[in-house]
């Protein structure tokens, strides 16, 4: 006689036997975490701006905070450019909008 084996979630595979539940429970819960887009106030949005422009003259490594489609996202890397007419941000030639970075962190 074999020993017994486990299949894990394989086998309550069969009784999904509404199509595309699953589905629809993943997408109801990715929308449901998504979070609204804070209100920096404005002495936030000075310090931020300082330490972008700090950054970038002492070519310092920064962490990036960022809102992207409601949820909240790091990244870490130098600022390799600063488009202040199109409100551009470049981190390792990577572009961010300006307008859903949340904090800025020099490391």
């Amino acid at each position: 006689m074999r020993p017994y084996t486990d299949r894990g979630i394989i086998k309550y595979s069969p009784f999904d036997g509404l199509a595309g539940f699953v589905d629809m429970m993943q997408e109801l819960r990715y929308r449901l975490n998504k979070k609204p887009k804070p209100e920096l106030q404005e002495d936030k949005l000075e310090d931020m701006d300082r330490i972008m422009k700090s950054a970038i003259q002492d070519n310092k490594q920064v962490t990036i905070m960022y809102l992207d489609d409601g949820y909240v996202y790091e990244y870490k890397g130098f600022i390799t450019k600063l488009d202040e007419i199109n409100r551009l941000l470049f981190i390792d030639k990577i572009k961010y909008e300006i307008n859903n970075v949340i904090d800025i962190i020099i490391e």
